[in-house]
């Protein structure tokens, strides 16, 4: 990634803007942003759009004009991130951390991988191009949604270029990369996209018609159910969805706010032609504009992440909790409101207790548990958060089949679990657990992409064994677990050293910690390189990772 220093010191103003506007036209929308917040904190661009915030902590945004893709830190330091980026506009970031990207000139949907290789991943349909990618989101599944309007095709956006398709689509590419499926073909000029939390409704934005669409998603992800969900006083563009569902729209005047029922309860006026809108910062508690030539942020008043119902923070729910929230039965008070998720009903009452029961006597410090209880699908669902996990290659459900619920069944030749980023292994202690059954010498159980060794796989012997110390000789055990029964088998990286841990005994120490960062995605079932003869043969159960020392 190119560092710049920029002559232009506009490109890193930092200051308030006066003169904020929050129009309201009902009551809630100062109860949303705080109005004297916004401020610009870059500028000097030519055509801004595309906000994405990333989970490792910075924005990126495209400069469609400049052909360039930007990085800005909340140090209010901005770089290069992409040049040329193919004239860029929307961005995503898929569940592995990787940028998804919609290019203008090479009229296609691209993906940057975690070691900077950029992957086309659709562009063409039916033996023709697309016209020109402007919009992007990545579902929970892993699978691509996308806008194909023509503004491209035009010179200083990417083109000139010849219109091929006899129309302007909307598209999901499958998780896997191998279907291309056109869902809707009749809105002129489809712009922004944005799912609400649940991602069971799909907003589209038709800039022509001044008008936002909203659908059904089904089981299989195709549409349904299209309606007019708002019309708005000039062309809508890139569109965003806070926790409690609320949709912000990007029009030209600023940013208009509706409710998951449409009810328009007002707007921010920002002083540039805006075009897109993203969540992120600290529990996604700011809003990033692109407009104009620069990028503006604006303060939410509440946190956009999912309510722990750890109340009082002490790392475990329970009866302390429960009390806490009964405390404030049927009040207004957004902390305690927990259901229907994500963001709640505005009420504390009966629903939010059920919510609570559910994860009575849940450890809160869990970094990510996979129970893999699921009985269809290709998403692993993490219960304490959004760390999803997508299945990829044939691996088979288990719902009665595992050691707590359900497990995974892995084939051994190309099926694992592709889980985002959680952790640097050498910046923290932390500890892994799962339930494992099968398996052959030279498997994998948990690996990250990017680092030197593998956090817990099987020797040649079928011991359980840990790399993270390569290129030094591996942590070794004696046990073997390849006996076809249920083991409980841990890694715990403390301060010190390392420990596995075999049915809740420790089975191998060493005194040397991880010296090789790694900030790759998990595979649960895979070597780090997916190489053969290390995807799982056998079953894996109820992985969790602590970010602490946790032994049994």
């Amino acid at each position: 990634m190119k560092q710049i220093g920029y002559s232009r010191m506009g490109l890193l103003l930092l200051g308030m803007v006066g003169g904020l506007v929050l129009r309201s036209q009902a009551a809630g929308i100062d109860k949303l942003v705080n109005a004297n917040s916004l401020e610009r904190i870059a500028t000097g661009f030519s055509f801004t759009e595309g906000p994405v915030w990333h989970p490792d902590g910075y924005l990126l945004f495209s400069d469609v004009r400049a052909n360039t893709i930007y990085k800005w830190t909340p140090d209010g330091n901005v770089e290069v991130f992409r040049s040329p980026s193919g004239y860029s506009n929307g961005l995503a970031i898929d569940g592995q951390g990787r940028l998804v990207t919609c290019e203008h000139q090479n009229r296609r949907i691209s993906r940057t991988e975690l070691n900077g290789a950029i992957l086309s991943l659709a562009s063409e349909f039916n033996g023709e191009r697309l016209n020109s990618p402007n919009d992007t989101v990545v579902k929970a599944d892993g699978s691509v949604y996308f806008t194909d309007p023509p503004w491209g095709l035009l010179a200083g956006l990417g083109g000139p270029g010849t219109q091929e398709l006899p129309f302007q689509g909307v598209y999901r590419l499958a998780a896997n990369g191998e279907t291309l499926t056109l869902l809707e073909n009749t809105i002129s000029r489809p712009n922004g996209l944005a799912f609400s939390p649940d991602e069971t409704v799909l907003y589209v934005a038709s800039t022509s018609n001044n008008t936002v669409y909203a659908y059904d998603v089904q089981v299989d992800g195709l549409l349904d159910n299209r309606r007019v969900f708002a019309q708005t006083s000039a062309g809508p563009d890139g569109m965003e969805v806070d926790i409690r569902g609320n949709l912000y729209v990007a029009i030209s005047s600023g940013i208009q706010i509706y409710t998951p029922e449409g009810m328009h309860l007002g707007a921010i006026a920002i002083p540039e032609s805006t075009r897109n809108c993203t969540l992120g910062g600290e529990d996604n508690q700011s809003l990033f504009i692109t407009s104009g030539t620069s990028v503006y942020r604006i303060q939410m008043t509440e946190k956009n992440t999912p309510r722990s119902p750890d109340f009082n923070n002490d790392g475990i729910v329970d009866a302390q909790d429960m009390t806490i929230m009964v405390d404030h039965w049927h009040t207004h008070a957004s902390r305690y409101d927990l259901a229907p998720a994500p963001g709640g009903d505005g009420i504390v009452d009966v629903l939010d207790l059920i919510a609570l029961s559910e994860h009575l006597f849940e450890d809160e410090r869990t970094m990510a548990h996979w129970k893999l209880d699921e009985t269809d699908g290709d998403v692993a669902y993490d219960s304490v958060g959004e760390n999803h996990a997508v299945v990829i290659g044939d691996a088979m459900w288990q719902p009665e089949a595992g050691q707590v619920g359900g497990a995974l069944q892995f084939n051994g030749i190309d099926g694992y679990l592709s889980a985002p980023f959680i952790l640097d292994p050498t910046k923290q202690p932390f500890s892994v657990y799962a339930w494992i059954k099968g398996g052959q010498p030279g498997q994998t159980i948990i690996s990250q992409q990017g680092a030197f060794g593998d956090w817990l796989y099987l020797d040649a012997a079928g011991t359980l064994t840990s790399s993270l110390l390569s290129p030094l000789p591996p942590v070794t055990s004696d046990v073997v677990i390849t006996d076809d029964h249920w083991h409980h088998i841990g890694l715990v990286v403390d301060g010190s050293g390392i420990s596995l841990y075999v049915d809740d005994a420790e089975v191998a120490r060493t005194d040397i910690t991880p010296f090789f960062s790694a900030n790759g995605g998990l595979h649960i079932g895979a070597g780090n390189n997916l190489a053969p003869g290390t995807f799982w043969s056998g079953m894996i159960d109820d992985v969790r990772i602590y970010d602490r020392v946790v032994t049994p």
